[in-house]
């Protein structure tokens, strides 16, 4: 998706968001707390990049740097070895220069887009404080993102949240762009979950899909936000996505292995 789509992008994202709303795909969330009830709230953002996009990670940082519910830390979860790009022995000094709270976070395995949370598993607190919110690294999100989701989670604190859900096969399915906030209490599990479908080079490509899958079984569905926004456009701007999988592949391979991850997912845990 080049920048002059965006527009169109952010036209449909916010289409389909307020249908979903008007359909009752997705469920009414439970009132946001007030700020100062959510103030208390620990949030750990975490992503990941490839090399392609190293470079112009930067705007995306400073927007999350720039929260009106600053994160406590930020961790960039960068693998040694990509599946597509090969080693990377190094990444560029600025990243861990540009503010204290960010970690850049070497991977010794390539998770595929799901190394932009299990890449950070062990570095969140497991109180019932925090929260790990995984976002994408394309885009710039807007300011009042973080705060929305302490909000949330402060008032509901034990489900997950995005600010962008669609049901696919009987999976209320979050999306990483769109943020996904995650109770530390639902960090454990994870691990294991991709451990018995991670031969699956379809669930490599679809993370959406099979977290919110775990979460949904383990009674922590997504749910959406989308009716908190301020106004009808998303919560990002997409500014870089060079070697994006969707780019490279086209959306007909992402909803064949959509298919395919909700086979496998049927196949290894029954329904």
């Amino acid at each position: 998706m080049t920048a002059a789509r965006d527009p169109f992008r952010r036209t449909v994202a916010s289409t389909l968001a307020d249908l979903n709303s008007l359909f009752g795909i997705d469920p009414a969330p439970s009132p946001l707390a007030t700020p100062e009830a959510a103030a208390k709230v620990r949030v750990f953002v975490s992503l990941t990049t490839i090399p392609p996009r190293i470079g112009g990670l930067g705007r995306c940082l400073d927007s999350l740097l720039a929260q009106s519910h600053p994160p406590e830390r930020i961790f960039v979860n960068v693998p040694r070895d990509y599946r597509r790009f090969g080693r990377l022995d190094a990444v560029p000094a600025w990243l861990g220069d540009r503010d204290e709270r960010i970690e850049v976070v070497r991977c010794e395995h390539d998770h595929g887009p799901a190394t932009k949370f299990l890449g950070a598993l062990d570095r969140v607190p497991r109180t019932p404080d925090a929260l790990m919110v995984v976002v994408d690294d394309d885009v710039a999100y807007r300011d009042y993102m973080v705060s929305t989701f302490a909000r949330a989670h402060a008032a509901d604190p034990h489900r997950a949240h995005s600010f962008f859900t669609f049901r696919y096969r009987g999976v209320t399915v979050g999306q990483g762009v769109d943020g996904i906030a995650l109770p530390a209490a639902a960090l454990d599990g994870i691990a294991d979950f991709w451990a018995r479908i991670a031969n699956d080079e379809d669930a490599f490509l679809v993370d959406d899909l099979w977290l919110s899958y775990y979460l949904q079984r383990a009674g922590r569905p997504v749910i959406s936000l989308a009716r908190q926004r301020p106004d009808r456009e998303p919560v990002y701007t997409i500014y870089n996505d060079a070697g994006s999988l969707l780019g490279l592949t086209g959306a007909n391979r992402r909803w064949k292995a959509m298919a395919g991850a909700r086979r496998a997912l049927r196949a290894a845990f029954g329904a």
